[in-house]
């Protein structure tokens, strides 16, 4: 079980969109098999909206320092 970064909803990994840092910021792990550490966030666009204007939540998300 995992935690929508943007709305906070808990659902099953498979149901969420996963999401990982790369260079650029975070990148859609669409296959959920790219290593370092994971973003999930609900596949509705609002969401996917929210998660991708909250950068301040990246650092946290992320464990950015």
């Amino acid at each position: 079980e995992r935690t929508c970064i943007a709305c906070g909803a808990k659902d099953d990994k498979r149901s969420l969109s996963r999401f990982v840092w790369r260079q650029n910021g975070p990148q859609e792990d669409e296959q959920q098999i790219e290593p370092g550490r994971g973003a999930y966030c609900c596949r509705r666009q609002s969401c996917r909206q929210t998660f991708f204007k909250a950068v301040g939540k990246w650092k946290r998300a992320f464990r950015l320092r």
